[in-house]
């Protein structure tokens, strides 16, 4: 998941109907976004139509260090126990009180 996080670009984002669509080998597949995450995606976008969602503040790509580490700092925000991973976390609440 992570790596799938750090290479998403906004071409995969349907900003419209709150989902992603990941490239994969068996191809797209459709993930729905909580409600409350999906304002951080248009915040990361920042008025771009294409290239990258994440970037750094130098402005390159985020790196799966990057995203690990944010992540970390988002449970221990929200006090997810450590052993929640991100594929699971989309399904908890937690998530949508965080916005």
């Amino acid at each position: 998941c992570i790596v799938t996080l750090s290479q998403l670009s906004l071409d995969c984002v349907a900003f419209a109907s709150g989902q992603v669509h990941f490239p994969t080998q068996d191809g797209p597949r459709t993930v729905s976004v909580p409600d409350a995450v999906f304002p951080l995606i248009r915040e990361a976008a920042s008025g771009r139509s294409d290239g990258p969602v994440f970037l750094t503040s130098s402005g390159l790509r985020w790196t799966e260090e990057n995203l690990r580490m944010a992540w970390r700092r988002l449970k221990t925000k929200i006090q997810l126990p450590p052993e929640v991973g991100m594929p699971s976390a989309r399904h908890l609440r937690q998530l949508s009180a965080a916005g």
